[in-house]
């Protein structure tokens, strides 16, 4: 059975991040996909695809997928901290890397830009750091 390649991209960033020890130990809420659910221990990390295109080709064949995907992790800035600490663990992990998952494959991973954003929520500072990582991915079934 065949696996959109987003989803495959998806997986990967989830296997990767969430099968760190290190990332988890300074990001305890926890790897989310777009946002983290209220009520979630800080810091977290998120994941959201930005854009993304297919690469076909003349025919048309969709060969594989060139996606540009934000990855962050979410505190409020008095875990401040912990927060750089988590964005650079996330860093070393995606950075120029590769590997597999049931039914496809990511060819290449890597930051093409950093993130860091700051927003009030219930009057308090909080952080995000992160990336922009251009990930390519096929299916492979």
């Amino acid at each position: 059975m065949s696996v959109l390649e987003t989803t495959i991209v998806f997986q990967w960033l989830y296997n990767t991040l969430s099968g760190d020890s290190t990332l988890i130990g300074l990001a305890p809420g926890g790897i989310w996909r777009s946002m983290a659910p209220p009520g979630t221990v800080t810091p977290f990390v998120v994941f959201a695809l930005q854009v993304g295109m297919d690469v076909v080709t003349m025919n048309a064949f969709r060969l594989m997928v060139n996606e540009l995907v934000q990855v962050k992790v979410v505190g409020p800035a008095s875990k401040s901290l912990m927060i750089a600490q988590a964005g650079a663990q996330i860093d070393a992990l995606l950075k120029l890397a590769s590997g597999t998952v049931t039914g496809g494959a990511i060819l290449s991973c890597y930051r093409e830009s950093p993130l860091a954003l700051d927003e009030i929520i219930a009057g308090e500072l909080w952080l995000n750091d992160g990336g922009l990582y251009r990930i390519i991915g096929e299916q492979t079934s």
